[in-house]
């Protein structure tokens, strides 16, 4: 398969390494494209995402470093948070990128109260017990809720992480995962994906930081990727240019376990897409 990754993130927005240093890094575990996705500018706080005055720097650096390395295909991407209630993204120019990841990192809880969905083992129990009756199917359903709202108003060239809620729950200690509830609602994101064209992300982030032992998604969902004829494309979510390519291995013997012979390559297919 394709040795490539279009999720990674610089100092830009929360990653340890300068994008050239990405690329540097790229080029020597012999990539044949990367992408540099940092996180898009919110309207919410959040010091992990670029700020807003920094995205035509990013832009221009990459046009820059696509220039000083030619014998590697480079990408200009972000990763774009759908925030209930303040989706619009008007502010930011996204007819300069070439493709984008839509993820969901913080769930509208409240009146004005936005909270992150993977930033502490005992920061999610809280949210859960404090807005969903300690429910945690209410809230994985909820998420499932955001992502299907995400793709219906817009449409990202690939879904991130889509079900980044099982960052904690290593063996299962805080809930079941791929419950009827939970696959029925993930069908429904995956209609509406195959429709528009949209790609699934195997993420290998989880592993690399030591939380699963697993990517995103699970085989379940892999499965239910394949029989709808889903495009897939191996990433780490990279935050180190060490783990660029970390536990490709696990994932590529994941995408051929259920069957599929190739993984999106956007070199040859850069899918179109927009954002309201």
């Amino acid at each position: 398969m394709l040795k490539t990754n279009y999720h990674c993130h610089s100092i830009f927005s929360d990653g340890n390494d300068t994008i050239e240093e990405i690329i540097k890094e790229a080029i020597t575990q012999k990539l044949e494209a990367i992408g540099i996705s940092d996180h898009a500018p919110l309207k919410i706080d959040c010091e992990c995402n670029m700020p807003l005055s920094k995205f035509n720097k990013y832009i221009n650096e990459i046009e820059q470093l696509k220039q000083k390395y030619n014998q590697i295909k480079i990408y200009k991407g972000l990763e774009i948070d759908w925030l209930e209630d303040k989706q619009n993204l008007d502010y930011i120019n996204l007819e300069k990128l070439d493709y984008s990841i839509g993820s969901i990192h913080f769930m509208k809880v409240a009146k004005d109260t936005y909270k992150p969905v993977d930033y502490k083992k005992e920061f999610q129990i809280e949210t859960v017990k404090d807005y969903f009756d300690g429910d945690f199917n209410k809230y994985i359903l909820k998420y499932l809720d955001d992502i299907k709202k995400m793709i219906t108003d817009n449409s990202p060239t690939i879904i991130g992480h889509i079900d980044l809620y099982k960052k904690f729950n290593k063996g299962e200690t805080l809930f079941k995962e791929d419950t009827p509830q939970m696959l029925e609602k993930i069908e429904e994101i995956l209609e509406i994906a195959k429709t528009k064209n949209i790609a699934i992300e195997l993420n290998t982030g989880g592993i690399s930081r030591g939380y699963i032992d697993e990517p995103y998604p699970s085989i379940k969902i892999l499965q239910m990727c394949y029989y709808r004829g889903i495009n897939t494309i191996i990433s780490s979510d990279a935050h180190n240019k060490k783990h660029l390519t970390a536990h490709f291995e696990i994932a590529e013997e994941m995408l051929k376990k259920v069957g599929y012979k190739k993984q999106l390559d956007l070199k040859q297919n850069i899918i179109p897409f927009f954002y309201k």
